[in-house]
């Protein structure tokens, strides 16, 4: 995790990345290539995935719907760390993951261990009514 952060944020082709997200006509008029980048962005993203993947496939059996379990989870952690930061959805995750594994021991999830998403959910839901752009989102004001 802490790579990919370091790699969006410090490499070349992170900061290209990161302006053609912004902007793609800003980044084609500033020199980059915007059709290449978007392309090295689905392929970086394509293999972080199928190593999310091999990861989850080695943790938890292999099923067919392996992937839709988790993606609630991080759905929440992306909204919970303010989506457009990569260090900020990495954070958000971690503390999703952590909360997850730690409301097993409740006292009230006695018995009730596939209802330990909805404590992340509820955890998304109070930062969407507290903090809307996340923990390190910034406050953007479109006008």
């Amino acid at each position: 995790m802490v790579l990919v952060g370091i790699f969006l944020t410090y490499t070349r082709t992170g900061k290209a990345m990161r302006a053609v997200r912004d902007s793609s006509d800003l980044a084609s008029i500033s020199g980059i290539n915007s059709d290449y980048i978007i392309l090295v962005t689905w392929i970086f993203s394509s293999m972080l995935a199928g190593f999310t993947g091999i990861i989850q496939g080695v943790i938890n059996n292999v099923r067919w719907n392996m992937g839709f379990l988790i993606l609630l989870l991080i759905f929440a952690g992306t909204v919970l760390g303010g989506i457009g930061t990569s260090f900020g959805a990495m954070f958000g995750g971690f503390i999703i993951g952590i909360l997850v594994q730690l409301s097993v021991g409740l006292e009230f999830m006695d018995g009730h261990t596939e209802a330990k998403n909805a404590i992340a959910l509820a955890l998304m839901i109070i930062i969407l009514l507290v903090r809307p752009q996340g923990i390190f989102g910034n406050k953007d004001r479109i006008s």
